[in-house]
């Protein structure tokens, strides 16, 4: 998928300054996740992985570096880093001992924009080795083996939680409030209960009284009107 981002007008310069840039989905077996130190204070992390292609049943891979950057990529980051590096480290020595036996693979779905090709030269074949140089700008699922770590789904289904909890606690709050009714120093009824018809009760209640229902109401409980007062009196 590409996009093209226009900016504000450049100073000096009448016509809009335009920027291209190529945002797609990647998913593959990550390798390598480095924190590069940088002499101006901007530290990022680095990931290598292998992307699939082609054929899921028997698919080619296509080897990427990308640099962490998008807001979000480094969030995720930042919580898995740890665990990611604690695996890869364990796979290392499972290569050095056994070929890789009961190594778990690192499998990472994730956004990479502005790549472009690039090559090094690999010093154990003499030979140039092609890579994919690019920013990822996000990151959707990670999973160590058959362990989920990440999972941006999981994470919007967990906020949509919270935000249920949340309101179910404030309808719980809304339906606990003590009645107009009543004086809260004594529990027992007010002498006094002012009624506003132009008030808007906003309330998380279904069951919410109107105002020609809390008259009611106070009618019942041996209100009546008092118009020196403006406000319904206990007889």
């Amino acid at each position: 998928m590409s996009t093209t981002k226009e900016t504000q007008k450049s100073k000096g310069n009448k016509n809009d300054v335009k920027y291209y840039s190529s945002v797609h989905t990647e998913s593959g077996f990550l390798n390598a996740l480095t924190l590069v130190e940088s002499e101006y204070g901007n530290d990022y992390y680095a990931m290598k992985f292998k992307a699939q292609r082609g054929n899921s049943d028997k698919p080619s891979t296509a080897a990427h570096s990308v640099r962490v950057n998008g807001v979000q990529a480094k969030e995720v980051i930042a919580q898995i880093a740890n665990k990611v590096n604690a695996q890869l480290a364990a796979n290392r020595k499972l290569w050095k001992a056994n070929k890789g036996k009961d190594a778990l693979t690192i499998l990472i779905t994730l956004n990479i924009s502005d790549t472009i090709a690039k090559s090094y030269m690999n010093k154990h074949t003499g030979k140039d080795t092609l890579y994919i140089d690019g920013r990822c700008t996000s990151i959707a699922y990670v999973r160590i083996g058959d362990e989920v770590i990440f999972s941006k789904k999981e994470t919007v289904k967990d906020e949509a939680a919270k935000d249920t909890q949340a309101v179910e606690a404030d309808t719980v709050e809304a339906t606990a409030q003590v009645s107009d009714d009543v004086d809260t120093s004594t529990g027992e009824l007010a002498q006094e209960v002012t009624l506003d018809p132009t008030e808007i009760m906003v309330t998380l209640d279904p069951k919410a009284e109107d105002f020609e229902a809390r008259k009611a109401k106070l009618k019942s409980q041996g209100y009546a009107w008092n118009g020196d007062e403006k406000a319904w009196c206990l007889s």
